[in-house]
């Protein structure tokens, strides 16, 4: 006789608002997904995401077949709530680290993080301890397969990449190579790259974590201290190459002055750091104990008083999150506007931004201006001035030329005359070009990730972004002089703000 007929014999009434509690958790747990669920299928339907969608398909194609094979279990035994101070004390954290990113970043995917954490914490409720275990890696494997690159390029991958630049730069200098500062080398390998922010090393070890999790899945291996030693060697393994392949691009380009192959050589110890590292934790895997095998089974023995309340303790701690969710608000963090002059040797005039450009600016409530101008040598462009505190109301231009249609070429990194990184894109096969750049009191950057990195340090500092789209193909000391004198203006006009 099922638990759940036992209950209705006993109580119709404490089976009801059992019942009813179940629903509300659900229910509640659902709707807090709802705003950060959307913006993910929004993400997993673009073309760059597509082989997250894939991923997100096979593990529930896995789920699907791990729920078929205990089918049996799951239609004699019913999923009743039990209360788990471990599970309670997930669910806390998580719905803790949810109100404070909702409140102070506004990032979709760590929501989702979140939120996960909490899931993973109710299913604690529901199933045994070794269940609970058994679905670890599965919930690792869906975090790890959300389209967080970016963002997590952002917090990490800036400063791991400035890290593996002064590695690389000491171990060419144990071997003679003149000393080269970090920036260089950041300058240096980006051009090399083929996809732009793989230099970090970041990438490598999401793509790692993966085939750990997937190798610790498969191996039928169990959690304990040597397995994680592996991962930490594992990890460390492709930092290593990493700085490997840095120093052998500056090697190969500026030492032996090849940088076609420099290029080439880049990519390839990519690929054979990658594989070697992986060969050796699947080694280090197979000296780590299996997971003790069992059948799939429930809690058996449950407290009556002591799980209700815990149901309704689960519940007000969900509807205390929904009560006190404030999202986070662009407009709260909005710079002034500039005072920019443009210099008359540019015949500049102000125009009006697009529908697209003047919705996008004022939902994030942030001062934009757009001018046309022409140079002394009839090249014709338009420049957009973007200033905020809040980097979410900033962005990579790459995105809107895309939308607009244009086909970009290549994209590359070059030093203007004083210092300034900008990014150069050739656009529509070298029919036009575009340039930009970010810049602050205190510092300038090419770099979006840097831009973030660096306002998080100075939170006080409004940031401009200069895009400029040119109407055809632009020599560069047009691109030196228009750069520079831009450059200039804005600096002026930060420091009037001061």
């Amino acid at each position: 006789m099922s638990r759940i007929t036992v209950l209705f014999r006993n109580s119709h009434i404490r089976c009801f608002l059992i019942l009813l509690l179940n629903f509300v958790i659900i229910a509640l747990f659902f709707i807090q997904l709802i705003p950060s669920f959307n913006w993910l299928w929004r993400q997993v339907r673009t073309p760059e995401n597509i082989f997250h969608g894939v991923i997100f398909l096979f593990l529930l194609g896995c789920g699907c077949k791990g729920l078929y094979t205990h089918r049996r279990a799951l239609i004699e035994r019913s999923f009743l709530f039990h209360w788990n101070s471990t599970s309670f004390f997930i669910c806390l954290s998580g719905c803790g680290g949810y109100l404070l990113n909702e409140y102070f970043t506004g990032i979709h995917v760590g929501s989702i993080v979140f939120m996960v954490m909490v899931g993973f914490g109710l299913l604690g409720f529901y199933v045994s301890r070794e269940i609970q275990s058994r679905a670890l890696i599965p919930c690792l494997l869906l975090v790890l397969i959300l389209p967080f690159e970016g963002y997590l390029d952002i917090s990490l991958g800036f400063p791991l990449r400035l890290f593996c630049a002064e590695m690389a730069g000491h171990l060419l200098q144990d071997f003679g190579v003149a000393q080269l500062t970090r920036e260089a080398v950041i300058l240096l390998e980006n051009k090399a790259a083929v996809v732009e922010l793989d230099c970090s090393g970041l990438k490598g070890i999401w793509s790692g974590l993966l085939f750990y999790l997937l190798l610790t899945r498969i191996e039928n291996k169990s959690f304990s201290l040597g397995w994680f030693w592996g991962l930490l060697f594992f990890c460390l393994s492709l930092l290593a190459f990493n700085v490997l392949r840095i120093a052998m691009l500056v090697l190969v380009d500026i030492v032996w002055g090849q940088p076609g192959l420099a290029a080439h050589v880049h990519e390839l110890l990519g690929i054979i750091g990658f594989v070697i590292s992986c060969g050796v934790a699947w080694l280090l895997m197979k000296r780590i104990k299996d997971r003790v095998g069992g059948e799939l089974h429930f809690i058996k023995k449950i407290d009556m008083r002591q799980d209700f309340i815990g149901e309704i303790a689960v519940m007000l701690l969900l509807l205390s999150t929904y009560y006190f969710h404030v999202p986070f608000r662009h407009g709260e963090v909005s710079a002034r506007p500039l005072n920019i002059a443009l210099p008359i040797e540019l015949h500049a005039e102000k125009v009006a931004l697009t529908t697209f450009e003047n919705q996008f600016f004022t939902r994030n409530r942030v001062w934009a201006e757009k001018y046309t101008f022409r140079t002394m040598r009839g090249i014709r462009g338009s420049v957009v001035f973007v200033s905020s505190h809040s980097w979410k109301s900033q962005h990579q231009p790459q995105n809107c030329y895309q939308g607009q249609g244009m086909m970009i070429d290549y994209e590359e990194t070059l030093m203007i005359p004083g210092g300034l990184p900008v990014k150069y894109l050739s656009l529509n096969g070298g029919r036009a070009a575009a340039t930009y750049w970010f810049q602050s009191y205190s510092k300038e950057t090419a770099d979006y990730a840097a831009r973030i990195y660096y306002s998080w340090m100075t939170r006080e500092e409004p940031w401009v972004m200069t895009s400029i789209l040119w109407n055809s193909a632009v020599d560069g000391n047009t691109l030196e002089e228009v750069i520079t004198v831009l450059r200039d203006d804005v600096r002026t006009s930060l420091n009037d703000t001061i």
